[in-house]
């Protein structure tokens, strides 16, 4: 038998006890569906931890507990199984690249697409409409690749202008001299698009705990 899928990204929205009550509720009555959440507890805002700490919770409470502990959470992977119905799949991150998303797979196409309208509704409720334009495509890739790359070529240029003799730019070092801002302006921009990203991912985290 054809199992049915539906899967959309979620919006950047702030979590708490209330909006994780109404999430439970669409996924159906108590003790009719098993869940496990997998919560990053390592701080990591660049993403670039291979061993993330993290913990992994099956006790409501015990969340609860958990997330309004953590002053930043690294990521959200939330998983509920639904016997003779199908899985549900939420996940947030808020490392590069930032972002939630769900999936959502089930026998019958009804089930899946209720469930899909109803989780979709709880978090469009949520939404930090001003995060989730933070994280657009053309907006990340200008903080992260076209505006480090612009600030660090103007710099480094600059620096070149200033500090190198006009002699020396005009003779055969010409080539040393443009390997070595080319490595320069790669570099630099590499530390500031780093700056740019924990500014970013501090005053806007993609998900939050209120």
């Amino acid at each position: 038998m054809q199992d049915y899928t539906a899967k959309a990204l979620l919006p950047a929205c702030s979590l708490n006890e209330t909006i994780l009550r109404q999430l439970w509720v669409c996924f159906g009555q108590a003790g009719t569906f098993t869940w496990c959440a997998e919560i990053g507890t390592g701080g990591d805002r660049l993403g670039k931890d291979n061993d993330r700490p993290s913990q992994t919770i099956q006790d409501w409470q015990q969340m609860i507990t958990l997330l309004e502990q953590l002053a930043y959470i690294d990521y959200i992977v939330l998983t509920v199984e639904v016997p003779d119905s199908g899985t549900i799949a939420i996940v947030f991150c808020n490392y590069p690249p930032a972002g939630g998303s769900y999936v959502i797979t089930g026998k019958l196409e009804k089930w899946v697409h209720e469930k899909a309208e109803a989780i979709q509704h709880v978090f469009t409720a949520r939404q930090d409409e001003q995060t989730t334009r933070v994280y657009s495509k053309w907006v990340c890739g200008a903080i992260q690749t076209l505006l480090p790359l612009s600030i660090a070529f103007i710099v480094v240029i600059a620096a070149a202008v200033l500090l190198i003799p006009a002699e020396f730019r005009r003779s055969d070092f010409i080539w040393w001299i443009t390997a070595g801002t080319v490595v320069l302006t790669l570099r630099l921009a590499y530390s500031i698009s780093d700056q740019l990203i924990l500014y970013i991912v501090k005053k806007f985290p993609y998900v939050r705990w209120q």
